[in-house]
């Protein structure tokens, strides 16, 4: 396995179950699921239990006013299913494995898991891209980044093990955030409630308007999360965003990452979009650190399953004016039209394939059309899909994360996708830099660069070596 600080770049990532060998491929007519048209994302009775659930909320967030009305929902329209792409035989010369990994069956009824080991591959992204000269703009005076104190950083204030009644309110919620504080549980579960109210309100592809800045990985980094607001100009409202997902994972404060942007999405919900990643998962959590965070913190998972439901709530994408379409992974050969998302039934743990997975998990990749992706979920996409999909939806440009990239960010397909990183120094080993991508009103991204806050001006939590163990 190379090392992540070489010409190459890596991004390690690990589906449940192991993938079909080259010579075992699927078809993507093999791998798709039968699906429901209806276009009811959520049950009635998941909706009325989570109304209950937020009405016995006390308290209300102050939010500014907003130039528009809330956010559409979803739309959906009857459209032909996805031509059968055909599926050249390739060769995978540019990727490594590793041979360990986990695999898990879950009951979502009761949130029980058992747990097997199998194996799994990952991939490996060679970058190439070159930086902007963009001159960065003059932000305003916001906090740089929290105190690295040791007897303050990551702690609560409430009792041992977490178990205060809290009462706090969103403002104070958002304050502790900011300090890299994690909340009290039972404030945690009130935000969580909060978050869920308003995910609901938005559609599988959330609209966006310009301008906006689009952020790609943050995987736990929380320093480095403070570090993307002062490089973007500020916190929202100030400053509207898109998150591309995997917000946790792997970084030492998924924890207090995760909590920071819910408590911006609870007080400014018209200012900053979560799309769901690979990661907002339950399988995947349990194996890349947020449940062991969770438990650590909280002395038990049930902060953890709370999150967990939030990551159900997340939209699939978002779409800026209606041209740039902004997705976790790529494309899906289930998935023609923007309709065909619109309508997908969101609200559940990400499946082992079909579109959603898709969504979630595909790479571009220099084929032809269609290629079995080494990851063992989601599919590598060619440049005749790429542009194809872009141009049956009116689309200029597909802004996807998923994958690390060593100069930050990188075009494909002569400019029809683009892969936004903005984990610098990736699991606090790998060196990079990272981006964000700035979309104005004539709709041509513009990147800003920056690198790791240093080590002297961020917290290390005891126990830990300084580097990114669920790396390896």
């Amino acid at each position: 396995m190379p090392f992540c600080g070489s010409v190459t770049s890596t991004n390690l990532e690990a589906r449940p179950t192991p993938p079909p060998k080259i010579s075992e491929q699927k078809t993507p007519t093999a791998r798709r699921h039968s699906r429901s048209s209806s276009t009811n994302i959520f049950p009635a009775e998941l909706l009325s239990e989570l109304k209950a659930k937020s009405d016995s909320i006390s308290g209300h967030i102050s939010q500014p006013e907003d130039a528009g009305g809330p956010p559409p929902g979803s739309s959906s329209s009857s459209s032909s299913p996805a031509p059968t792409p055909s599926l050249p035989t390739v060769t995978n010369d540019d990727h490594e494995a590793s041979d360990s990994g986990f695999s898990y069956d879950i009951s979502f009824s009761n949130f029980s898991f058992s747990t097997t080991y199998a194996g799994f591959q990952d991939s490996i992204d060679p970058s190439t891209a070159s930086t902007s000269n963009r001159k960065p703009t003059a932000a305003p005076v916001i906090p740089r980044r929290p105190s690295t104190d040791p007897s303050t950083t990551g702690q609560m204030s409430v009792g041992e093990g977490g178990s205060s009644s809290g009462g706090g309110g969103p403002d104070e919620w958002l304050e502790m955030a900011k300090k890299c504080k994690y909340l009290p549980e039972s404030d945690m579960k009130r935000l969580c409630e909060l978050v869920k109210e308003c995910l609901m309100e938005e559609s599988n592809i959330q609209p966006v308007k310009s301008p906006v800045t689009v952020c790609g990985d943050i995987h736990g980094q929380f320093y480095d999360l403070m570090e993307l607001f002062q490089v973007g100009g500020g916190f929202p409202p100030d400053v509207n965003y898109v998150f591309l997902g995997d917000f946790v994972d792997r970084g030492y404060f998924s924890l207090e990452t995760f909590t920071l942007l819910m408590c911006l999405k609870a007080k400014y919900p018209s200012h900053i979009t979560l799309v769901r990643g690979n990661h907002e998962s339950r399988q995947i959590t349990q194996v890349y650190g947020f449940y062991e965070e969770c438990q650590t913190k909280y002395g038990n998972a049930s902060v953890w399953k709370t999150c967990c439901q939030v990551f159900d709530f997340l939209a699939l994408a978002a779409i800026i004016d209606g041209k740039v379409l902004c997705v976790h992974g790529g494309l899906s050969p289930e998935i023609r039209t923007l309709d065909q998302i619109r309508v997908v039934a969101r609200a559940q743990e990400i499946p082992h394939e079909g579109a959603f997975c898709d969504l979630v998990w595909s790479d571009p990749e220099d084929v032809d059309t269609w290629a079995v992706s080494p990851r063992g979920a989601g599919w590598l996409f060619g440049d005749k899909v790429a542009s194809e999909f872009n141009h049956v939806n009116n689309l200029t440009l597909i802004a996807r994360a998923h994958q690390l990239v060593n100069e930050g960010y990188k075009y494909h397909f002569k400019n029809a996708v683009v892969t936004v990183w903005s984990a610098p120094n990736y699991c606090y080993r790998c060196g990079n830099v990272a981006s964000i991508m700035q979309v104005e009103e004539d709709l041509q991204p513009e990147f800003k660069i920056f690198r790791a806050v240093p080590d002297d001006q961020r917290q290390v939590p005891p126990g830990r070596s300084g580097r990114g163990e669920y790396f390896l």
